[in-house]
């Protein structure tokens, strides 16, 4: 961690709390990212990841494939082996893929309707 700017990284810290970020209120969580050199830089990631934890839970399935499913679609995963598993939501990212071995399939993360 650098005290006088990005481009000044032989000048390094000996207290590490001068550096650290923080953002929101409730329980303390600590992540650690060696990306975040400045303290300018380590308050813009504990916002980052805040904003990304209270989106809620998400799920990451590989279905068989549907071209047709696009980001936002409704999505609900049933049939599945352990009935904890089966979840409802919407479409957060996907990946279609087609390979030799096991054909076409969709990898979809699936944002839960029940938050945290």
């Amino acid at each position: 961690m650098s005290g006088m700017g990005d481009d000044k990284s032989f000048w390094l810290t000996t207290t590490d709390t001068d550096y650290e970020g923080s953002s929101g209120n409730g329980p303390d969580l600590l992540l650690q990212d060696s990306v975040a050199r400045t303290k300018d830089l380590a308050d813009r990631f504990a916002s980052g990841y805040a904003a990304i934890h209270s989106r809620g839970s998400c799920v990451r399935a590989k279905i068989l494939g549907r071209p047709a499913l696009e980001l936002g679609d409704p999505l609900e995963l049933t049939g599945t082996p352990e009935s904890g598993l089966a979840a409802s939501g919407f479409v957060r990212s996907i990946r279609h893929v087609f390979d030799a071995s096991e054909g076409f399939f969709s990898e979809a993360a699936l944002q839960l309707e029940d938050g945290p």
